[in-house]
């Protein structure tokens, strides 16, 4: 995690998630957990690729959160 999201939550931490979860349903805890109004512009990268937000879940994955960037 980075940016707002990882000083809200910390740069690292395990979650575990229920049988059947999403990408989506880890987005949209980890944003009420943060305060946030929701995940929007989230998105979740496994082995280096992002993810569509309805793709499972797998036990013992390592997920890397993306937060949007702002440039100028």
């Amino acid at each position: 995690m980075n940016g707002e999201l990882a000083a809200r939550l910390g740069a690292r931490r395990e979650v575990t998630m229920p049988a059947g979860a999403s990408v989506s349903d880890l987005l949209e805890r980890l944003a009420a957990e943060a305060g946030l109004v929701g995940p929007a512009g989230l998105a979740v990268a496994v082995a280096g690729n992002v993810v569509s937000p309805d793709r499972p879940l797998a036990e013992g994955e390592e997920l890397a959160v993306l937060t949007p960037v702002a440039g100028g």
